[in-house]
């Protein structure tokens, strides 16, 4: 059997949101969303909401802790709480965070719009979101361009993406 691809793929294939378009465009301002301390994207998203790829690779990291820690944010066993990264193979790492669940494991290839988790409120987290950081060489970059870009239906390379300007 093959991989079921349920997400919204986009520009060849290469690319999909994160979450199905009608979410985003019920919240359209928060693509622009600046993050609190850091280049990454929040997203409040309903516990459940299933969450795609946002491009290929394979899941290089799993975290599984369940428990919520937000208040305690030195004390937390992992800030993530449950979730992955996928590393694509330009090497780029995807971050995404505080799942209920996740539908892949460690080691799996992954495609643009594979569900890759269920949204949730695990780890340093004041509430259900998504949390997307995306990590290249070791420096994170903002993903609110990208994130504009591919609900426009195009997608730029990750390696255009800022490093500043993203965060409130």
């Amino acid at each position: 059997t093959g991989t079921i691809v349920c997400g919204p793929v986009l520009a060849g294939g290469e690319w999909s949101l994160p979450v199905d378009r009608a979410i985003i465009d019920a919240n359209p301002a928060a693509l622009s969303a600046p993050h609190h301390d850091y280049p990454a994207w929040d997203f409040g998203i309903p516990i459940g909401t299933p969450v795609y790829a946002i491009h290929g690779g394979a899941v290089a990291r799993v975290s599984t802790w369940s428990g919520n820690c937000y208040g305690n944010r030195d004390g937390c066993v992992d800030k993530c709480g449950t979730g992955l990264t996928i590393e694509d193979a330009n090497g780029v790492r995807w971050i995404y965070c505080h799942a209920t669940r996740l539908t892949v494991t460690l080691g799996d290839e992954v495609v643009a719009g594979q569900q890759i988790m269920l949204s949730g409120n695990t780890g340093h987290s004041s509430g259900p979101h998504l949390h997307l950081g995306i990590r290249i060489n070791g420096v994170d970059h903002c993903p609110q361009p990208l994130l504009r870009a591919l609900h426009s239906s195009s997608g730029p390379p990750a390696t255009n993406l800022p490093t500043g300007g993203c965060i409130s």
